[in-house]
């Protein structure tokens, strides 16, 4: 199912009142709720990989001295990677007022766990990151630009962990399943299903 084949709209439009699943990322909300059932998926979720795609204007949120070599995946999808501690997820933000130029700064504590370091700017506001894995490669979650929808791929518990998760809207998927704009084939047409 997709959502605007479900209204009955074509892409872009739509007359549903409610807010529409967010395109080419998780809300927080649910990214949150994922990565406390990745955290338990992983060897290490200290450890973690978050891969920001540049089309997403990310690439200008960074000095050059900043970044280092883009993952570069086909279809000219690159990603700035970043590393650090699972939680960390929640300290991705994009400033939408131009003043700083990284958007993933951690500080540690004490004890040597990590802390977001406080913003005053109402103008940061979190973002998903596009890719999410852990160093061991236990599993991979990615939200693809042009999808209202995040692909995760691990193991059989994990998805069925996922796949149950009262908080979470979610249903395994095949490799032969497409998320393409007209993947479709049963709620076509104006109104829904035909």
């Amino acid at each position: 199912m997709q959502w605007h084949a479900v209204l009955g709209v074509a892409l872009g439009g739509s007359r549903w009142a409610g807010v529409s699943p967010p395109i080419g990322e998780m809300d927080v909300q649910t990214l949150d709720v994922l990565c406390r059932i990745l955290a338990v998926h992983t060897a290490d979720p200290m450890r973690c990989f978050f891969g920001l795609c540049t089309l997403e204007d990310w690439l200008d949120s960074f000095a050059a001295d900043e970044l280092q070599a883009l993952l570069e995946l086909p279809c000219g999808r690159d990603y700035i990677v970043l590393e650090g501690p699972l939680p960390a997820v929640d300290q991705i933000a994009y400033d939408w007022s131009g003043a700083s130029s990284s958007r993933l700064t951690l500080a540690a504590d004490e004890v040597g766990g990590l802390l977001p370091e406080p913003d005053s700017s109402e103008l940061l506001r979190r973002r998903a990151p596009n890719l999410i894995w852990p160093a061991d490669h236990a599993w991979l979650a990615v939200s693809e630009v042009d999808f209202d929808s995040t692909l995760v791929g691990g193991s059989a518990e994990l998805i069925q962990e996922i796949v149950e998760s009262t908080e979470l809207e979610a249903w395994q998927v095949e490799p032969t399943d497409s998320l393409a704009a007209d993947a479709d084939k049963i709620n076509v047409g104006e109104g829904g299903r035909q």
